[in-house]
């Protein structure tokens, strides 16, 4: 329960849930904030239940996280443009990881690298993604291949069309 977005509790009580790929983008986003926080959120239940997060991500909140907790859910990212920020962030950050000073840090060097290295470049990664898949590409994906129809056949076609270089 304190993993379920708001239009579960909107939605329980007359046993219309729909398990979308949507409820499981919610259910991403507070974990990525736990993952990242060390930190539970707060799982308020009243006329309307709600969670309160108790302390935000240092990375990824603004253009991962918090869109993933957005009350409406058709404002939430798909998976696929979650996928695909997080894997231009890697490919970034991949050649300062393989330096050798980098692999002398202790972890908190490492984190503390990171985090640098996020301010540093987030706002140019977003607009990056945004130029590069722009939000109807992954409408068009979506529709194209059901979230029923998930075969090895959406995967190539995604990667074909996403690939980073």
């Amino acid at each position: 329960v304190q993993f379920m977005p708001p239009e579960f509790f909107r939605f329980a009580a007359d046993g219309h849930v729909q398990y979308t790929e949507k409820l499981d983008i919610y259910t991403y986003g507070l974990t990525l904030n736990q993952l990242f926080t060390e930190q539970m959120q707060e799982f308020r239940l009243s006329a309307e239940p709600h969670i309160i997060l108790t302390k935000k991500s240092p990375i990824f909140y603004d253009e991962i996280i918090s869109r993933c907790l957005d009350e409406d859910s058709s404002r939430r990212p798909s998976a696929i443009e979650i996928e695909k920020t997080l894997e231009f962030y890697e490919a970034t950050f991949s050649k300062i990881k393989n330096s050798d000073s980098y692999t002398k840090m202790s972890t908190q060097e490492k984190n503390q690298a990171f985090i640098q290295f996020y301010e540093a470049n987030k706002m140019k990664i977003v607009h990056f993604v945004k130029d590069k898949f722009p939000q109807q590409f992954f409408h068009d994906v979506q529709r194209k291949f059901s979230i029923k129809q998930k075969s090895s056949e959406f995967y190539v076609a995604v990667d074909s069309v996403c690939r980073t270089s």
